[in-house]
């Protein structure tokens, strides 16, 4: 069995007093790690990977949803790339949009970043359909697949984390690979009209059930509260893309969004993007694993 996830819960005070500077302490250097370090229980006693997975779950309760394009945080006013943890994420906290996984992403490796831990995001599928980008996170010289988006990493049946090198290499031979879930929390979710008028049975990317109506910020901004899952997700996937898991099953691969991990679009590293065939040593990497590994026939 999997080890008991890290549950936290977190009076919004906390968080308005730690970025406003009055509870402020300890020796870290950013407000975003003194709020990560103070939000998260016995934080200072856990293991490198049992940080990690708290780092993850955090940022995914953290970071608020785009429903839809028009409720993402204009990235051409304020692009993440050219701003500080704690300027990105004081604009989270300000619950003026949400994020899709890229965005995200990138604010869950300054996060890891502002907690000591070195993180890139990794940009993968079929640029034509659909792509997703996830942190991955180096720990004692190995990287792990961390995903702030969908609040998941990958284990072995004893709990044990798997390295990114023995992942890519199971999904690589043809194996859904075994993953662990942080617990489920609700999550705000930016909308540019109410729920109803999507249809009862759309997902908007989503897979959302029974969405809870929080406020009505302006005429085309609405905000839902929800429980977000990665079922859910994927079953709005299906319902609004199912081309992409015929593209997955025509790869030859089970139609499963693991796989899209088998196709490297490109790695943020510091702010700076890598392309496939670039000289970046962990994509370098990654491309090499992916063509020794893959079986014949894929």
């Amino acid at each position: 069995m999997f080890a008991e996830p890290i549950v936290f819960r977190v009076p919004i005070l906390l968080s308005v007093l730690l970025w406003t500077g009055v509870a402020l302490a300890g020796n870290r250097t950013t407000r975003v790690a003194e709020l990560i370090g103070a939000e998260i229980p016995n934080y200072d006693q856990m293991s490198s990977f049992e940080r990690i997975d708290a780092i993850r779950h955090w940022v995914f309760a953290t970071v608020d949803l785009a429903g839809d394009n028009t409720q993402l945080i204009d990235e051409n006013k304020y692009p993440l790339t050219e701003f500080t943890v704690d300027q990105n994420f004081e604009r989270v906290l300000q619950d003026k949009g949400g994020y899709w996984c890229g965005g995200a992403a990138y604010l869950g490796a300054q996060a890891f970043e502002a907690m000591g831990f070195h993180a890139v995001t990794y940009d993968m599928g079929n640029p034509n359909l659909m792509s997703h980008v996830t942190v991955l996170v180096e720990v004692e010289g190995k990287y792990y697949d961390e995903d702030v988006y969908l609040d998941l990493t990958y284990m072995d049946s004893h709990g044990q984390h798997l390295p990114l090198d023995s992942v890519l290499t199971g999904l690589a031979r043809g194996k859904v690979q075994p993953v662990r879930f942080g617990p489920t929390v609700e999550k705000d979710v930016h909308l540019s009209q109410p729920v109803g008028d999507f249809g009862a049975d759309s997902a908007w990317e989503l897979g959302v059930e029974s969405p809870r109506f929080k406020e009505k910020l302006a005429s085309n901004h609405f905000v839902y509260r929800c429980a977000v899952t990665f079922e859910r997700f994927d079953k709005g996937m299906r319902q609004d893309c199912p081309q992409l898991y015929a593209w997955i099953k025509k790869e030859g691969w089970p139609d499963n969004l693991q796989f899209l991990m088998l196709y490297p679009l490109g790695l943020n590293e510091d702010g700076v993007f890598y392309r496939p065939g670039s000289d970046q040593p962990l994509l370098k990497h990654i491309e090499q694993l992916v063509h020794d590994q893959r079986v014949p026939g894929h």
